[in-house]
């Protein structure tokens, strides 16, 4: 009885082992579409996901963020960002409001969703730093640009025609979760984070007030556990920071539901996740022998490439030593992922969009016309609702 016992505890164990390896090996998205029908807030609808966008580089992604999603004028080794590899994938028009990478000493110089409330948590700190470019002042210019290109070329059409032929992005991924570091998770946490993600969603409305656009399609970047970051001192300990980026991720795919418009959710922290427990599993040899893991992409996912005279960032006229094989290494630097997650978050998110999003206008009217086949039904119904994963 005693060896049939041990035999069926080991046997579930390698059983328990081989579903996280295939979770691991077969993970194909970390994406969350999700369509809320237009007029009936909270409800998720079997509905078409709208005007397709044909994959032409007549549509653009604009992008507002922190310094994850800036792009052009990077550093040679550090390649493109993923917003740019998303564009070379579909094509599209590139236009970036996120924040540009530049050398901080201060513990806080990274784009919030709301400088206002950064200093409500932070107020010891506001006398020492200028604001910083938060949504709101990212939002303020890309309308100011628009309103500038519509008088300039009243061809070019008006606002709601533009918002249509767009997909915005937003990624703020670490910073609004850096100021809680060694922070308890208690009430007034929990209200901080409340009031920054009705303050997103708040500027996110303004997109089609201004617009009177229906149909405004957006990535949402879900923020990281910024204790994985090179840049962070595990010494200093971390509190409920696991327990913090959960609440913030909770709160920010709840609002998302309710939202009147197309969200797809890019779960960057899963994202982060995978790369160092895959690499861990690589290391550790398991499964190796049935030949997994041998594209494994990575040499080292703890420590980052490029090393830094500034306290957090690397620019221009700032960078330290560099790694050989930047495509190796998982980061950059202390707090940004380099080329090769750069290229692998891109490829993710345009084929998370490419299904709801990007079509031509004939595979749609024959998608439609074709909808009444059980296979067509399924997708449909995959597309306009939420999924965790396909």
């Amino acid at each position: 009885m005693r060896y049939i016992t041990r035999l069926n505890i080991l046997g579930g164990l390698a059983f328990i082992s081989f579903l996280i390896a295939v979770r691991l090996v077969y993970v194909s998205g970390y994406g969350l579409p999700i369509r809320v029908n237009w007029g009936t807030p909270g409800t998720l609808a079997d509905v078409d996901e709208g005007p397709p966008l044909a994959d032409t580089a007549d549509h653009r992604l604009v992008v507002f963020g922190d310094a994850w999603s800036y792009t052009g004028a990077r550093l040679h080794d550090q390649g493109r960002g993923w917003p740019e590899w998303v564009c070379a994938k579909w094509p599209c028009r590139l236009e970036t409001y996120a924040q540009q990478e530049h050398t901080c000493e201060g513990p806080f110089c990274g784009s919030v969703v709301d400088d206002l409330e950064l200093q409500k948590i932070k107020s010891d700190l506001n006398e020492l730093r200028e604001p910083l470019p938060d949504l709101r002042a990212q939002v303020d210019r890309w309308l100011t640009n628009e309103n500038d290109a519509i008088r300039n070329d009243p061809a070019g059409g008006d606002l709601r025609t533009r918002v249509n032929d767009t997909v915005f992005a937003v990624s703020f991924v670490i910073w609004d979760i850096w100021k809680f570091l060694h922070e308890p998770l208690d009430d007034n946490i929990k209200s901080s984070i409340s009031r920054s993600i009705d303050s997103l969603f708040g500027q996110l409305d303004r997109l089609p007030a201004a617009s009177e656009s229906d149909d405004v399609r957006v990535i949402l970047m879900l923020s990281i556990d910024p204790t994985f970051l090179p840049a962070f001192d595990a010494s200093t300990g971390h509190k409920d920071m696991v327990s913090i980026v959960e609440q913030w991720n909770k709160e920010l795919q709840d609002k998302a539901r309710e939202w009147r418009g197309s969200i797809y959710i890019f779960n960057t922290n899963e994202f982060l996740v995978d790369q160092i427990r895959a690499w861990q599993y690589y290391v550790g040899g398991i499964l190796d022998s049935n030949g997994l893991w041998e594209q494994n992409p990575w040499d080292d996912v703890e420590h980052p490439c490029a090393e830094s005279t500034g306290k957090w960032m690397a620019a221009f006229g700032n960078e330290g030593k560099k790694c050989e094989n930047p495509e190796k290494f998982l980061f950059w630097d202390g707090m940004h992922v380099g080329p090769t997650a750069n290229e692998m978050m891109g490829a993710e998110i345009f084929h998370g969009i490419e299904t709801s999003w990007i079509k031509n206008a004939e595979n749609h009217e024959t998608e439609q016309a074709d909808a009444t086949t059980p296979i067509n039904r399924r997708m449909f119904r995959r597309n306009a609702g939420v999924s965790s994963g396909r």
